[in-house]
């Protein structure tokens, strides 16, 4: 019973969450970011908090909308674009394409854990999802990138 109460909760929050990603992905995602030279290091000198790419996992078919599960110890309020200071941020993308989530895009699971709605407006086949800190210049932070292949189904 409480296991259905937990699913039936976070499936709600979900729905919530696509509404609000909805309206925001409208928003600039560099919202309070322009002008000004950020006063940070170059991104291969930029020392970043952890981040694990949970889900999807290498091999996973998915279709229409894909749930995107992270880990990181990071202060989100502070490491994706909605901060009110420039530094290095989460991106997440699917093959070239990067998205810089915002913090309401961001779910809260529970432990550090944090899924971000996708859709997917790409082909059916083979496509890498990443997920990966990049600095205030907006450069990938290599040591960061998290990497894995899925297979996209399209009805």
């Amino acid at each position: 019973m409480r296991l259905r109460f937990k699913t039936t909760m976070i499936t709600a929050a979900l729905g919530l969450l696509m509404q609000a990603g909805a309206a925001l992905a409208a928003a600039d995602p560099h919202a309070g970011h322009h002008g000004g030279t950020p006063a940070v290091a170059a991104s291969s000198d930029t020392k970043v908090p952890g981040l694990r790419l949970l889900m999807p996992q290498a091999g996973d078919c998915v279709e229409g909308q894909m749930a995107i599960v992270i880990e990181t110890d990071a202060d989100l309020d502070q490491a994706t674009m909605s901060a009110a200071k420039i530094g290095t941020h989460l991106h997440i993308g699917i093959d070239d394409k990067s998205m810089m989530p915002v913090r309401e895009q961001l779910f809260s699971a529970g432990n550090n854990r944090y899924v971000y709605l996708l859709d997917l407006p790409v082909d059916s086949g083979k496509h890498q999802v990443s997920v990966y800190w990049a600095g205030a210049d907006h450069q990938t932070i290599e040591t960061s990138v998290q990497r894995v292949e899925i297979k996209v189904r399209n009805p």
